[in-house]
């Protein structure tokens, strides 16, 4: 199952939609590329050029009262929205970003003693994935609505980029050296529906599957980091 085609599944429930709040995430974050890595399409500059080592700037707000669907399960919490996601990366004087989002998701879950937080949009290109890992416990309704604070030991962040839409350069890095968070006052909304928990955490499962199979073959031809 494609991006894409994720974005249409959930669309599909619109209707069933509700948020348990209504806040403006946003944080910034910076760090320097690690593994082999390089610049497949252009995005930062030079086709094909090298960027392991490079110096990179990163920031992302997203506002939960554009979720059309919220759901809180009992390993992770997912906001599901039509827009209010930006996600940019910064490399030297070239930015790529963004812009007029139509779908993301943003789902956060326990992994190991860190919390693990994906952020993602669906369309239009460039797609960009924050895949990043914050310190402390996971905690369902909390963690999802607050900035992330980036775990500086954990050694494989990630963004991935993609200029087409389906193949994506995986920029890899150690840490966070800066941090900058701004969290707006939240305002009540309607109660939160988890109701179709089941049907779309099989969606989200099966492409939380398909992502990691897409980093395995990564890791594996770009002789990069391996796996927690």
């Amino acid at each position: 199952m494609t991006r894409r085609s994720t974005a249409a599944a959930v669309t599909l429930f619109l209707f069933f939609a509700g948020v348990a709040q209504a806040t403006i995430i946003s944080g910034t974050f910076t760090g320097k590329i690690a593994g082999n890595t390089s610049d497949t399409y252009g995005l930062f500059g030079t086709m094909g050029a090298n960027l392991s080592g490079a110096t990179f700037s990163a920031a992302y707000s997203y506002d939960t009262s554009m979720a059309f669907l919220y759901l809180a399960q009992s390993t992770y919490d997912a906001y599901l929205c039509t827009g209010g996601l930006t996600l940019s990366v910064t490399i030297g004087a070239n930015v790529v970003a963004t812009a007029g989002v139509t779908g993301f998701e943003i789902i956060d879950t326990q992994d190991g003693t860190d919390t693990e937080v994906t952020l993602a949009n669906f369309a239009p290109t460039p797609l960009i994935e924050f895949t990043l890992f914050a310190e402390g416990a996971w905690a369902s309704g909390v963690t999802i609505n607050a900035p992330v604070m980036l775990d500086p030991t954990y050694f494989q962040q990630a963004i991935d980029v993609s200029a087409n839409g389906s193949d994506y350069d995986v920029l890899n890095f150690v840490g966070s050296s800066e941090f900058d968070t701004a969290l707006n006052t939240p305002a009540p909304e309607p109660a939160s529906l988890a109701l179709l928990g089941a049907g779309l955490a099989g969606i989200l499962c099966v492409r939380r599957r398909q992502r990691s199979a897409f980093l395995a073959r990564s890791h594996a031809s770009d002789g990069g980091l391996p796996p927690r």
